[in-house]
């Protein structure tokens, strides 16, 4: 491999090769004082300096000892001269290698590397997308067009066993670019950190390509090339079609330019959709907490305003959270005006609700008049450190952290950006752990970000809802021409990126409309629906979907910069349809009615339903007292697992199950672990809510007698013994308190939880603690579409909140639809 002259390793080896001339000067040296000879009788030996110089001299003088005169030199002259001979040539060789290693790396790969991807940029963009693409497809060549290369650039390709070569090159050159054989590549990234580097890079391959004497094989298709920039109003700029010619769209490549901030935002929004929080946690709308300003912040903002549509939702609520925050609310109104109120003549021209600011210092030591200013609009869905690296991220995080702690405030989630988890993850987890409500979750990760399958997989979403459109406008379009079509209907290779990015926003929608209707979306990966979601039908779920997606368009057209006008005016950009969904005319109302089931019909034809990523969702209440004999735990878990389940599924095949449950010992804990157990052998998606309307610690106080009456609160048989004294007795307890909190901990950390829904509630702690158990029953009776629940008839009612209240209250609401109970 190519390495620097002044390389560590390079360095390394000079030394080495200087150990062994010492080293064989030595054994020369050695071998000249020992050797005698016998002249007229007499025994002669050379002296200390004769024999350093014949030593030296025969090492300078480069011929070998031929085999006549070996009876003459000993074996310490022999070996001497031997590693000599190595030192000599080994430093030859590296001068050549160091002189002309790129050359014969540039002719290697020329020769043998085709379909290969070539990476211009070694970051953390370019190292994730190596590690992801290799992990993807370990057959996959990649070559590393860089201009220097140091020490840590080969320690990097070195991990990956010769399937990552290092070719010296100025990627911005189209000469170089033919070292990487780039003509005979599938793909191309240009991800160095400066965008205007990226674009010379893009216009280098145009130029390639504009060479006559580059040919490229018809089987290797299209060039994709990936071209990283900074910016998002930039990157929309060049997607405008006044720079389409810079963008070659006919040309043996295709450019997707990508910009890093709106990457994260997208990822961000699918796996942890806030929309959903906010519906589990009974908010009307979603508020989002900024702490910190940048530019991830406002590609979070700008992305999210697009896609916040969702159910009858208010407008969503952003909070800017920090140093100068006023002065970055003004700065953001004025790069985006559609977050200015002020500016709307219409109430369709009305993207949030509220943009607000709360200035503090950098120690975020907030009270709680300050943080119920900010929740006085709307209580904060979620928190977001975006701001600088993930070290500043992290301290703020802790700081604000230990605030909402002392002052029981902001039971919400805290997302944290950090370009780098592994040094940190042990803290969050240990504070998740002790606040599972609270949870600290690290994202933007390079090597989650930066994985071309996953922007191919958000690419295919866009390309899907644009066919789907293309062919409701002209059936059969595919059979045409691309030439003769206006820009809109061109096929995707050849659509202009103002209008891809126009369908990003509608595939990034979707799985928002489809959270609407009560669908569980996976959290990536393509968008691939069971055949028995029907998004037409009936008639107010097709009202709502439409309505969602002209209002997420109207979002988007708005942060682009259009605005309302009687007359389409492109260059200025005015538009007669961002108007309310009730103003619109039947004819612009079918374009959206039109679009549902397009897109839908689409999906399903494209994929089929082999790896399905979205499914209905069914939401399961799991009830039961918390005193169970062992004999009676092991029947709740034979039942479970012989009826329940089993008519669960034939019920609902294809669904996603949510299991949703207060998770107190006893009952609450082994339906959900068995459950969950039942369901991953059978390989049926699942995944566990639990409802916290007190702390874990209370919940696992109030079994203490429970416990020490013998209770089997996991299945597992515990008698305490009845003869310890009370010193003792509360050891053992405490013990015990520390195994069930850990086991309850564990479940809700595991893979299988997927949140936890708080109804603590502010004031004074008995009076909570009073209607804690009513609060979690009613909730559980509202959300669930089926209740299991363990009953014994015989033992008298637990009072408000308890089973047989909540099987009451569950009769009421059914509508004569029973429980599905198991009967101790």
């Amino acid at each position: 491999m190519l390495i620097s002259p002044k390389s560590p390793r390079n360095i390394a080896l000079v030394f080495t090769l200087i150990a062994i001339l010492v080293m064989a000067l030595g054994l020369m040296y050695t071998g000249f004082l020992e050797q005698q000879a016998v002249v007229g009788g007499k025994t002669y030996g050379l002296t200390r300096g004769e024999a350093f110089y014949a030593a030296v001299n025969l090492l300078l003088y480069h011929q070998l000892i031929k085999p006549e005169d070996m009876q003459h030199h000993n074996i310490w002259i022999i070996l001497g001269q031997f590693l000599g001979y190595m030192a000599f040539y080994g430093t030859i060789l590296l001068l050549v290698w160091n002189t002309l290693g790129s050359w014969f790396s540039g002719v290697w790969v020329r020769l043998f590397y085709k379909a290969h991807w070539v990476v211009c940029g070694l970051n953390a963009q370019g190292r994730a997308f190596i590690n992801n693409a290799l992990m993807t497809d370990p057959r996959l060549k990649l070559v590393v067009l860089l201009p220097e290369m140091d020490e840590s650039m080969q320690s990097f390709t070195d991990q990956h066993q010769g399937r990552v070569k290092l070719v010296k090159g100025n990627a911005t050159l189209s000469e170089h670019l033919q070292r990487a054989a780039a003509q005979q590549a599938s793909k191309i990234i240009a991800c160095t950190d400066a965008t205007d580097v990226n674009l010379q890079i893009a216009n280098a391959v145009s130029g390639l390509f504009a060479d006559a004497s580059v040919k490229r094989s018809k089987k290797l298709g299209k060039l994709d090339l990936h071209v990283s920039i900074a910016d998002q109003q930039l990157a929309n700029s060049i997607g405008h079609e006044t720079y389409q010619h810079f963008l070659q769209p006919n040309q043996p490549f295709m450019v997707q330019m990508y910009t890093p901030h709106s990457l994260i935002a997208r990822y961000f929004f699918r796996r942890y959709p806030p929309h959903v929080r906010a519906d589990w946690q009974q908010q009307s709308r979603v508020h989002l907490v900024f702490v910190g300003y940048g530019a991830l912040a406002e590609a979070m903002m700008h992305h999210y305003a697009q896609i916040s549509p969702y159910k009858h939702f208010g407008l969503p609520v952003f909070t800017l959270l920090g140093p100068k925050a006023e002065t970055h609310k003004r700065a953001l109104l004025q790069r985006y005006p559609a977050f200015n109120n002020e500016r709307a003549h219409t109430a369709a021209e009305t993207v949030v609700e509220h943009v607000q600011a709360l200035e503090c210092d950098a120690s975020f030591n907030l009270d709680a008049a300050q943080l119920d200013q900010i929740s006085a609009v709307s209580a904060p869905t979620a928190i977001l450190f975006c701001d600088g690296q993930g070290e500043q991220n992290f301290s703020r995080a802790m700081k604000l952290h230990q605030c909402t702690l002392l002052h029981n405030r902001w039971h919400s989630p805290f997302y944290i950006y950090l370009d780098d988890a592994q040094g940190m993850q042990a803290l969050l987890d240990s504070a998740a752990s002790k606040y599972p409500a609270r949870q600290l979750v690290p994202f933007g990760m390079a090597e989650d970000i930066f994985n071309l399958r996953r922007l191919d997989e958000l690419e295919e979403n866009a390309r899907f809802v644009h066919e789907a459109y293309r062919e409701s406008q002209h059936p059969g379009i595919g059979e045409l021409d691309s030439a003769s079509l206006p820009a809109n209907l061109k096929p995707w290779v050849d659509l202009p990126e103002t209008y891809r990015n126009s369908n990003r926003r509608t595939g990034d929608h979707i799985a928002v409309k489809l959270a609407s209707i009560r669908c569980h979306v996976a959290p990536e990966g393509s968008l691939i629906l069971s055949d028995d979601i029907v998004l037409g039908a009936p008639a107010e779920r097709l009202d709502l979907l439409s309505r969602l997606e002209h209002q997420s368009w109207c979002y988007e057209r708005l942060m682009s910069g259009w605005r309302y006008a009687e007359q389409r005016h492109n260059e200025r950009r005015l538009h007669p349809a961002i108007r309310l969904w009730e103003d619109l005319s039947e004819a612009e109302q079918s374009k959206d009615v039109n679009q549902i089931e397009n897109v839908r019909r689409s999906l399903i034809e494209e994929y089929g339903t082999s790896a399905v990523s979205v499914r209905q969702e069914l939401v399961v209440g799991l009830i039961g007292h918390n005193y169970l004999t062992f004999e009676q735990a092991q029947h709740v878990c034979r039942q479970l697992q012989a009826s329940v389940l089993p008519e669960l599924l034939r019920s609902y095949p294809g669904f996603f199950f949510t299991l949703l449950t207060p998770l107190a010992p006893g009952s609450d804990f082994i339906l959900a672990s068995e459950a969950l157990r039942w369901f991953g052998e059978r390989k049926i998606p699942s995944r566990l809510l639990v409802v916290q309307a007190i702390s874990l610690e209370k919940v696992v106080d109030a079994y203490r007698v429970n416990w020490e009456g013998g209770a089997s609160w996991d299945g597992v048989y515990f008698y305490p013994s009845q003869a310890l004294d009370q010193q003792m007795a509360e050891t053992a307890w405490q013990q015990g308190k520390e195994s069930i909190l850990k086991q309850l901990r564990t479940l809700i950390d595991s893979d299988a939880c997927q949140g936890v829904i708080d109804l603590t509630l502010l004031g004074d702690e008995t009076e909570r603690n009073a209607i804690a158990y009513e609060r979690a029953a009613e909730y559980i009776v509202k959300r669930s579409d089926e209740l299991v629940a363990v009953f014994d008839v015989s033992r008298q009612p637990g009072g408000i909140g308890g089973t047989k209240a909540t099987l009451d209250s569950w009769g009421r609401k059914a509508e004569g639809a029973d429980a599905r109970i198991i009967t101790l």
